[in-house]
């Protein structure tokens, strides 16, 4: 597989994990990440040690040290992204930000946002006030922010928080600082 397809694919298996905090028999969405977890370490082509501990941790998922185990298949999967980061295009790096809560979340955007040279491009159809209120002053100065969204649902509130943080270049769908 691709350096770049396995590294998105890893990334985006990591933002959709299930809560696995309950125990019981596992729901059919915590099967299927499971077998996805599985598909991918092996498919990564990682060493065999770890792809055994992620096989045994999956086996693992029924019993009483499910946590555990869970912190084994975390690990490996962070492991292999960070392995598929490496070798992917240097355009792609980065693409991926892994986060563990939502302050997690908004200082890794903010990070990424301060380090912008020349221009950040966000497209997200369902964009709010928030891109503006929260991450509109992390942008430095002089650089450009564009915005894209679907017009039939991004919210009402996008419009006037761009011309309160004092961006008079704006239209239906892009916004510029």
């Amino acid at each position: 597989m691709e350096p770049e397809i396995l590294y998105r694919q890893l990334g985006r298996l990591l933002e959709t994990a299930p809560d696995f905090v309950s125990y019981g028999n596992l729901s059919s969405d915590q099967l299927r990440w499971l077998g996805r977890a599985h598909a991918l370490v092996r498919e990564s082509g990682i060493d065999l040690h770890t792809q055994s501990e992620v096989h045994l941790a999956i086996a693992n998922m029924q019993g009483v040290a499910r946590l555990d185990a869970l912190q084994i298949i975390m690990m490996a999967l962070y492991k292999v992204l960070a392995g598929a980061e490496l070798k992917a295009p240097a355009a792609a790096q980065g693409a991926f930000i892994p986060a563990g809560n939502r302050f997690d979340a908004f200082s890794a955007i903010t990070k990424v946002l301060q380090s912008a040279k020349h221009d950040v491009f966000i497209v997200d159809p369902y964009l709010d006030e928030t891109v503006m209120t929260v991450f509109g002053g992390s942008v430095p100065d002089g650089i450009t922010l564009r915005l894209l969204s679907d017009e039939a649902s991004v919210k009402a509130s996008l419009t006037p928080a761009a011309k309160i943080v004092g961006r008079p270049a704006w239209n239906d769908s892009t916004a510029s600082r």
